[in-house]
């Protein structure tokens, strides 16, 4: 069992909506939250996004 020719797509997608699939297909559900917490921050540190302060 496996996974045949399997691409999740990345070049006409904005980097939110990339980011959902990567977790919907690579994390369990019970640490989806969690995982998406944890990219958006790494994002955030490493200059990917920009989180305004209000």
């Amino acid at each position: 069992m496996g996974f045949n020719q399997f691409k999740i797509e990345g070049r006409t997608f904005d980097i939110f909506n990339l980011m959902e699939h990567y977790l919907y297909y690579m994390v369990k559900p019970e640490y989806i939250n969690k995982a998406r917490l944890t990219l958006l921050r790494n994002m955030s540190i490493n200059g990917v996004i920009k989180i305004l302060d209000e």
